[in-house]
């Protein structure tokens, strides 16, 4: 068995009655406060950008929006135009390449670049898609 320590000693613990694998008041204190003086703590976590714009007004028409980030930061994205089903709004996914080929009138794809993102909506393959909102999310490191 190891050392037992008395919770409610008579007299306060010393720092000698702590283990020095722990940490000390002055040390979480000092790590604390690097934390939260750095400009940002957390820069090395993934982080994701929301940008909607919408579609083009005719079919294999292109429209393009700035996303505003460093191209060798970005790790993934994803593409969604909102459509209307039956009175009650959804979604349809981007399936790489072209969009949903294989549904008629769904036809779009969706690419990025050192600085900006492009719709394109197939030529003759996209009437269902015209004038439509498009969410794309941006995942990347800062």
């Amino acid at each position: 068995m190891g050392k037992l320590t008395n919770l409610n000693p008579a007299a306060p613990i010393a720092d000698t009655d702590i283990p020095a694998a722990i940490a000390r008041d002055t040390e979480v204190t000092a790590a604390v406060a690097a934390h939260t003086a750095a400009a940002d703590p957390h820069a090395q976590y993934l982080r994701f950008k929301k940008i909607e714009f919408t579609t083009g007004s005719a079919q294999g028409s292109v429209t393009t929006t700035t996303h505003g980030l460093t191209q060798s930061k970005i790790a993934a994205f994803s593409a969604m135009i909102r459509i209307d089903l039956s009175n009650s709004a959804g979604f349809v996914p981007l399936i790489a390449p072209g969009g949903l080929a294989g549904i008629p009138g769904y036809n779009y794809s969706v690419n990025l670049d050192a600085g900006n993102i492009f719709c394109r909506l197939a030529a003759g393959d996209s009437a269902n898609i015209l004038n439509r909102p498009i969410v794309v999310t941006i995942f990347y490191l800062s």
